[in-house]
């Protein structure tokens, strides 16, 4: 994205910008050279003769007449015939074009060498830029573009300086001295500049969230402002549940965004100097309980939150419509929802506080309720099960009628005379009209009420 950006700038200056040549044999986006697209365009002598599939991004994929990028197709021999030609015209047509060549450091020398050796048996004069050289294997693809020997290849050509920056301000400094010896100083060189590739950074990035993400809930978990099953191990011990979220939003999001991921760099933006800010600002309450330690400190990380403070609101200005909004939606959101399982689990807690002593002094009876669904073999043995417990039984039945005579019936002939003539407290019947053929909802509303009546009663369900 550094090379992108300085393309960008080169290409908007009144002098030279109209004297780059963007040349890319393939994936031009696989270099980051979207905006680049939509800046200039892409040259297509007849104009675009087709709607692009993203027509309705920003950064659509535009062809024009008089556009400036030359997109040739998977062939670096015709994008080398391309460079070759804007590479001298300064002697054959006295237009000192600047081409900037960007390849797969591996599809370079490796295939196209013969032609390289033409171009500087020409005394061409340019810039081959080489991506990912050496530094990604590109997800999915092996190792074809695992790069380390293309700078030896290079160092065998007379005319061509061969740099390999770390850096985007030490490319920018490459690039101003190339220009400067080819075009001012005219001497018969070209260049080849590696381009470390920003996808080595973003498996990092994938890495580190799937592994940072799951630890950061099993930390909300544990503090709980979040649900306890983020804080369990998995049977392969990793945080299983914190995983499977973060796969599942990631999914939403490409199928809301259609696949389309530059749409998803506003939200990235915006989450990420939201974090920023964030983190700064917490560093200044951290400096201000220990003034005496961290006066500069505190200065520091003060300039650094208003700094981001600033950028983040930019962001959220100039990106609001395209996806912006929904960070500043989602956020409040998450906010919510930690208060909320926050103040659940804080509720549990106060229910379920330990006492000091064995409090006997709350013991009470058993009442047992037997939810029935009528009366058969299960219902014989729950209700069994219940008297054996307890002498305060009471069977529960729920129907959407007004009320179960057959049921009734059956409960005074077969139940509770039998029941006394054993001995036993005879269990009760309680038939709960339920119009919208609810069945927990009035169970638990029956319970609830019993419980309000009798609060140091224990109550058992046997289900």
């Amino acid at each position: 994205m550094g090379f992108v950006s300085m393309l960008g700038t080169l290409l908007k200056d009144p002098e030279l910008g109209k004297l780059v040549v963007p040349i890319v044999p393939d994936e031009g986006r696989t270099f980051g050279l979207e905006s680049a697209i939509r800046q200039v365009g892409i040259y297509a002598s007849q104009g675009q003769l087709y709607t692009p599939h993203d027509q309705d991004v920003l950064l659509y994929y535009r062809e024009e007449k008089d556009g400036q990028i030359l997109e040739e197709g998977i062939t670096e021999a015709g994008s080398m015939a391309s460079f070759s030609a804007a590479g001298t015209a300064y002697s054959n047509y006295r237009l000192p074009t600047i081409p900037f060549y960007m390849y797969y450091s591996m599809f370079g020398f490796q295939r196209v060498g013969d032609l390289i050796w033409a171009f500087g048996d020409a005394r061409g004069k340019g810039f081959l830029m080489g991506g990912t050289a050496g530094r990604t294997t590109l997800s999915g693809e092996g190792l074809q573009h695992c790069d380390g020997h293309s700078i030896v290849m290079s160092s065998v050509y007379p005319t061509c300086l061969t740099y390999d920056p770390a850096f985007a301000y030490e490319m920018a400094v490459v690039v101003h001295d190339g220009l400067r010896r080819m075009y001012e100083k005219g001497e018969d060189v070209f260049y080849y500049i590696t381009i470390a590739s920003v996808l080595a950074v973003l498996t990092l990035s994938a890495n580190t969230s799937f592994t940072g993400f799951p630890r950061l809930c099993r930390l909300l978990a544990e503090d709980e402002f979040l649900p306890s099953g983020f804080a369990n191990l998995g049977r392969r011990l990793v945080y299983s549940v914190g995983i499977v979220v973060l796969a599942v939003l990631s999914a939403l999001l490409l199928i809301v965004f259609k696949g389309i991921t530059d749409r998803l760099i506003p939200l990235f933006a915006v989450g990420a100097f939201g974090a920023f800010t964030l983190s700064q600002a917490g560093m200044v309450v951290h400096w201000r309980r220990i003034p005496k330690k961290g006066n500069l400190s505190l200065v520091i990380n003060a300039i650094g939150a208003i700094t981001t403070a600033i950028a983040l609101f930019v962001i959220v200005i100039a990106k609001f419509t395209e996806g912006a909004w929904i960070i500043i939606v989602i956020v409040p959101a998450l906010v919510a929802m930690f208060t909320g399982v926050h103040r659940h689990y804080q509720r549990v807690s106060h229910e379920i506080y330990p006492p000091e002593t064995l409090q006997l002094w709350k013991v009470r009876p058993l009442r047992v309720i037997v939810p029935i669904d009528g009366w058969n073999r299960v219902s014989e043995r729950a209700l069994r099960f219940a008297m054996r417990i307890s002498e305060n039984v009471t069977a529960v039945h729920v129907t959407e009628a007004e009320t179960n005579e057959a049921l009734i019936e059956i409960f005074r002939a077969r139940v509770e005379p039998v029941a006394g003539a054993a001995g036993y407290h005879q269990p009760r019947l309680e038939v709960i009209h339920s119009p919208y053929r609810k069945l927990f909802e009035p169970l638990l509303e029956y319970i609830d009420e019993i419980k309000r009546e009798a609060p140091d009663d224990i109550i058992g369900v046997v289900v």
